[in-house]
């Protein structure tokens, strides 16, 4: 179990990635924040870790209900290339898969 982790993304800058309440229960992402700001979606872009910064995950024992589950917080190539789904089974997938960042 990892409570931090630093990438040194060039320029002398660095990436944090911080856990808050992590083990080997808590696998799933509750909230996030993005250099002390909440950040809702489940993915981050390349640009946003070469610009360096610090990313705060807390962790949690289940999938949340609240964080990352809007369509327009989840991955938007995932999106594209999914299958179509009514409102209902979108919501669930969401739930169910995305406990996770994906890094575009």
């Amino acid at each position: 179990i990892v409570d931090e982790a630093v990438l040194n993304v060039g320029n002398g800058r660095t990436f944090r990635i911080v856990t808050h309440n992590n083990s080997d229960e808590n696998i799933y992402i509750q909230s996030a924040r993005l250099n002390g700001k909440r950040y809702s979606k489940s993915y981050l872009s390349f640009k946003d870790i070469v610009k360096g910064g610090t990313l705060e995950l807390q962790m949690g024992n289940t999938p949340s209900e609240k964080w990352g589950v809007k369509q327009k917080e989840t991955d938007p190539d995932f999106r594209s290339k999914s299958p179509k789904l009514n409102k209902s089974s979108q919501t669930s997938l969401l739930k169910k898969e995305f406990g996770y960042f994906y890094i575009q």
